[in-house]
């Protein structure tokens, strides 16, 4: 039974030559109550599970509606092989693990071929000279663009949109997000899982790579205290339905005793009529004499 929505921002990644990256999926509690989750990787082979390590897996219960961001790093080790891998992440329900779970799709990583030391060498000397060329016309140009042309962008409207999706257009503007500093929770049962508000503001003019804080809408929190209360209640409401229930039963066979008791009665007194005897009705019983 799926109990989450899992998205990830991107389905395959390159490592870097020290053979580190990281994999971020965003969940979504999809369902009907607030819960706390587990995680759990499935991997593919030849993926080695200690390559993988998964990090901001919430402590809290997770609000329906509310959104939160787990990262995977990955740390591949220098005699790794080049080439392809896979993987996937389980979100499950602590309490029901074989039951209540969702599974992602299946996302990539990459170790590129590394070149060796005597190919680096002979690469670097061959173009020394051009190198040296190229490097000083790319940093005089650089030098002059970066006086005349400031790297800044303007920051969108993110309100009313998902989290999701606000995360997807952060990164398509090159603007920066870091959920455990610029995710602000606020209740609000109207607007749960949206933005409701950012900072800096729409159209500001900003530095690439700034960092945005977004206001999100959730419902309450509850306390696992709270939580227990709640179902107790509910049990409490459970157990007085079927008690009505039983008691409901109870009346209607009560009744249908007195039905049965008044027509023995009925069909006794006709009989002592019959047989010109008087009929004495004594509570569910009677006789007959003359």
């Amino acid at each position: 039974m799926s109990i989450v929505t899992i998205s990830e921002l991107k389905n395959s990644v390159l490592c870097s030559t020290d053979g580190k990256a990281e994999h971020v999926f965003s969940i979504e509690n999809s369902g009907t109550s607030s819960l706390k989750i587990g995680v759990q990787l499935l991997i593919d082979s030849p993926t080695k599970e200690a390559w993988l390590d998964i990090v901001d897996v919430p402590k809290s219960y997770l609000d329906v509606g509310t959104v939160t961001q787990i990262s995977v790093k990955i740390a591949v080790p220098k005699n790794g092989e080049a080439k392809n891998y896979s993987y996937r992440i389980r979100i499950f329900d602590p309490k029901s693990p074989g039951q209540r779970f969702t599974e992602s799709n299946t996302v990539y990583f990459t170790v590129p071929k590394k070149e060796s030391t005597a190919s680096v060498i002979e690469k670097k000397c061959k173009w020394c000279i051009p190198a040296a060329i190229s490097a000083t016309l790319i940093i005089t140009a650089g030098v002059t663009t970066w006086f005349l042309i400031p790297s800044k962008v303007t920051v969108p409207d993110f309100t009313n949109m998902t989290f999701n999706n606000a995360i997807m257009a952060l990164s398509k503007n090159q603007l920066s997000f870091d959920d455990s500093k610029n995710l602000k929770k606020e209740v609000n049962e109207n607007q749960i899982g949206k933005v409701i508000r950012q900072e800096p503001k729409a159209d500001a003019n900003v530095a690439k790579g700034t960092f945005i804080t977004l206001w999100v809408g959730g419902s309450k929190q509850l306390t696992a205290l709270e939580v227990q209360l709640n179902k107790k209640v509910k049990e409490l409401q459970s157990n007085l339905s079927n008690y009505k229930k039983q008691i409901q039963q109870q009346n209607i066979r009560s009744n249908q005793q007195q039905i049965e008791i008044a027509k023995f009665q009925r069909g006794k007194q006709q009989i002592c009529s019959q047989q010109g005897n008087v009929f004495f009705n004594i509570q569910s019983s009677g006789f007959c004499r003359r």
